[in-house]
């Protein structure tokens, strides 16, 4: 894939972005103009002449050779070293060092130790490939333009990739103050970093009962009961649910959530951090702590069994000593139907 069959222009516009503007040899120009203007070239006119891909029959198409293949990671030594005897031939060296100069200056603004800090994704490929980073986050412009070029790359890589590079895109975004609401909603979904949903993970498992059937949908429903007694490991439980989606083949889309989407979709961490002092989350709902600590008790010693008692007067203890977030913390490890209970009570106080 090069320049002209790649319908994405996220790599040209990338290194357009980093260099400012290309010479003005190199026109603006659609696809169709640029498919047309290498129809019915001779292979030798391309660097790589089996795919007939990367034309290097001009100065222009020669230097948007380079530029795709730099910012694209292209390896085939053959390939680039027919772009780089074109370079020579059309005369554009120095087009092409500033090329080379953006990217070693864009990595020059970190050291070694934290040059992956620049980037939403870093894979390492090994000895004789190394480590390659995806999705630049060094400034807003790329925060915003490396967010959508991931939500448009999903289905083209792990699930739990996406997930690490959507929580740091996200981090960026928080760090440069830019507005997360301005991300792709898939980004925010996977991204930002939030509370166990019991609610939000029952819709997963319904999800996949309807879609395959009631054996699978009981495997899926164990995995939530387990995860629900036991959420301080709940990433183990996530991993599982991937796991078992892989086996049976799951496609992620709006009508199936992906397992972080789900389990991880009630109030953000940050959120509740704002609201902790003052509030009580009970069931997905922010009770004011005066009004909790006021209510509860009495609610809970009236409506509750002995044992139930017991542990829900010990998050109104929680509460009382330590403010909204000691008791919401204590409280969201207990079963969904519990807190509904508890909910209901206050509120019929």
């Amino acid at each position: 894939m090069d320049f002209i069959t790649d319908n994405n222009p996220k790599y040209i516009n990338y290194v357009k972005q980093i260099i400012g503007n290309f010479p003005e040899y190199v026109k603006e120009a659609s696809v169709g103009d640029r498919q047309n203007s290498i129809r019915g070239l001779h292979s030798s006119a391309f660097a790589d002449v089996n795919e007939k891909e990367f034309p290097i029959n001009s100065p222009e198409n020669t230097y948007l050779s380079y530029a795709y293949a730099k910012a694209a990671n292209i390896e085939d030594k053959k390939v680039l070293k027919k772009i780089a005897t074109a370079v020579k031939l059309h005369k554009i060296e120095s087009d092409i060092q500033e090329i080379d100069d953006s990217f070693s200056n864009l990595v020059k603004k970190a050291s070694a130790d934290d040059i992956s800090e620049q980037f939403a994704l870093s894979i390492n490929y090994g000895e004789e490939t190394g480590v390659k980073y995806y999705y630049p986050i060094n400034d807003s412009e790329n925060i915003l333009k490396s967010a959508v070029d991931l939500s448009n790359d999903f289905e083209k890589m792990p699930l739990e990739a996406f997930r690490h590079a959507s929580k740091n895109l996200v981090k960026a975004a928080t760090e440069q103050r830019v507005d997360i609401s301005y991300l792709p909603t898939r980004i925010q979904n996977n991204g930002v970093d939030r509370e166990f949903n019991l609610a939000g993970a029952k819709v997963a498992v319904n999800q996949r009962t309807e879609k395959l059937g009631k054996q699978a949908g009981e495997m899926y429903e164990e995995i939530l009961k387990s995860a629900a007694v036991d959420v301080e490991n709940i990433d183990d439980y996530v991993n599982l649910f991937i796991d078992v989606d892989r086996i049976n083949h799951v496609k992620y889309s709006s009508n199936m959530l992906n397992p972080y989407e789900a389990f991880f979709s009630g109030y953000s961490k940050e959120g509740l951090k704002k609201i902790a002092n003052t509030y009580v989350v009970v069931s997905d709902a922010p009770i004011p702590l005066s009004q909790f600590t006021k209510s509860a008790r009495k609610a809970i010693e009236e409506n509750f069994t002995q044992s139930d008692r017991d542990k829900l007067l010990e998050v109104v203890k929680e509460a009382e000593d330590n403010g909204g977030i000691a008791a919401s913390e204590k409280l969201i490890k207990f079963p969904e139907k519990l807190q509904q209970q508890l909910l209901g009570s206050i509120m019929n106080e």
